[in-house]
């Protein structure tokens, strides 16, 4: 067992329609130091979740009447782990929709059991954006409370994913200057995460689409070719 999984053992769900798939992936995470459990097919993996909460979850999608995006989406009605989402054929279309979905992060089917226990581990030690001090911090009647984790526009609760929740606390924090796209990613990932270009672009965009639709008076900016800052609507 790795060092750094000393102290209580963080469980990881990993959901699958076969074995087969994502073996490695849970002899690698128990080898790991996690708490593995291994299910198939949705209403095992929404069970197991909601019986005893996991702190992550590794999803293969893509698989007929498996656990794909329509599990995913079931999940995130309860449930705050992170989620690593498994794509037999990956594409931006597909990319963008488990993102947007509550996914945490997308890899391809065929990445190894030892990554995938690498990037679970990462996630898990990653400094959270509730981990700055101060706060909490307003823009525009948008308002973030780091200590509860908890975001509103116009005194109306926003439900925001974590990652979501991390980038608008980040900005919020910074405003109204503006955090570049690298600052940005190692506040929420953590220093050497290289997340896949769009991550970050679909995180952004569904914040950004929250907060229109939520008539905030603030909106998250780009700045084109540095990164983003939370600004005061005009």
């Amino acid at each position: 067992m790795d060092a750094a999984a000393s102290g209580p053992m963080p469980r990881a769900l990993v959901a699958h329609d076969s074995p087969e798939p994502l073996g490695d992936i849970a002899e690698e995470l128990d080898a790991d130091g996690f708490d593995v459990e291994s299910v198939s097919g949705t209403p095992a993996m929404l069970a197991s979740a909601g019986a005893v909460p996991p702190d992550i979850v590794i999803v293969r999608s893509g698989i007929p009447d498996g656990p794909g995006l329509a599990g995913l989406q079931a999940l995130r009605e309860f449930s705050d782990a992170y989620v690593i989402i498994v794509i037999g054929e990956p594409d931006e279309v597909s990319t963008i929709l488990a993102l947007s979905m509550g996914a945490d992060d997308v890899v391809v089917a065929g990445t190894s059991g030892r990554e995938l226990a690498a990037r679970a581990r990462a996630m898990l030690r990653r400094p959270r954006a509730a981990a700055t001090v101060g706060g909490p911090f307003s823009v525009g009647g948008v308002s973030v409370d780091l200590l509860t984790r908890a975001a509103s526009a116009g005194g109306a609760a926003l439900d925001l994913t974590r990652i979501e929740f991390d980038v608008l606390a980040v900005l919020a924090e910074a405003a109204p200057a503006v955090v570049a796209r690298g600052g940005l990613v190692e506040r929420i990932w953590g220093p050497g995460w290289f997340p896949d270009d769009h991550v970050l672009d679909v995180h952004v965009s569904n914040l950004r689409r929250k907060l229109v639709a939520a008539g905030a008076d603030a909106s998250v900016v780009t700045a084109r070719g540095v990164g983003f800052r939370l600004a005061v609507d005009d």
